[in-house]
């Protein structure tokens, strides 16, 4: 490894304008060993066409660009005789975490020159139709106003168990301070249809009835046990005669 002067040498380099250079394959190898040697992760495209299919989707999600992306599925695909993606969907459809599937889903989209209409297509699926509006909706293909009323509520309770699932109960708690019937609300999101059944039931203990409880009990001021309360004097009665 350089020393740190060394290394701050190059970052200020680096900074100004610089001409770029493309390394040989010969030095593609030995960056990748050299940083390998580090303990660091170095994709290289390939190198998961025996794995299982969320595992493909879950590290090209969290290493690998649009570009290098698309090649490793097409050969994921080629190593397995996959006839289409569909093997690919079972494996989100199976994955139990929103946000990673939602991430691996979108890995998928973002590899197909079709993406958006594929993401179309999804509407209709039981599974990952919540995934597929929610991601939509967040890219801007989809507005609200496109979205049936099932579909929006679909998309809704995928919103915020997704939150609930990366942030806790109390952002989703924060996120619905302001929602003007709660019970109700909390009663069409349990009978959205959203596949999800176990996170909803999390959404409806960790969320919903807490904030309920708290609304039923109002503000309230807790005394300082610490402080005694000051009592009043009484009211002067003017001097007493002689």
């Amino acid at each position: 490894m350089l020393p740190p002067e060394a290394r701050q040498q190059i970052r200020a380099a680096l900074a100004g304008e610089t001409d770029l250079v493309r390394l040989t394959p010969l030095g593609t190898y030995a960056v990748r060993q050299r940083l390998l040697a580090e303990g660091r992760y170095v994709p290289l495209v390939g190198e998961l066409s025996h794995a299982t299919a969320a595992q493909m989707l879950g590290m090209i999600a969290e290493h690998h660009g649009p570009g290098t992306g698309r090649e490793e599925i097409d050969r994921w695909l080629a190593a397995h005789d996959a006839d289409g993606v569909e093997p690919l969907l079972d494996a989100v459809r199976r994955c139990a975490f929103r946000s990673r599937a939602a991430a691996m889903l979108d890995v998928l989209a973002e590899s197909r020159p079709d993406g958006e209409a594929f993401l179309r297509t999804l509407r209709a699926d039981p599974a990952l139709a919540p995934i597929a509006i929610h991601h939509m909706i967040d890219s801007g293909q989809l507005s609200m106003e496109d979205l049936t009323p099932v579909e929006g509520l679909i998309g809704m309770a995928e919103q915020l168990l997704q939150v609930l699932e990366a942030e806790g109960p109390e952002a989703v708690r924060e996120a619905l301070a302001e929602v003007p019937d709660l019970p109700e609300l909390g009663h069409a999101l349990a009978h959205s249809g959203h596949p999800d059944a176990q996170g909803l039931q999390e959404l409806r203990s960790l969320v919903i009835e807490p904030s309920l409880r708290n609304a039923r009990r109002g503000p309230h001021v807790v005394a300082d046990p610490g402080r005694h309360p000051r009592r009043k004097r009484p009211k002067s009665r003017g001097k007493r005669k002689r």
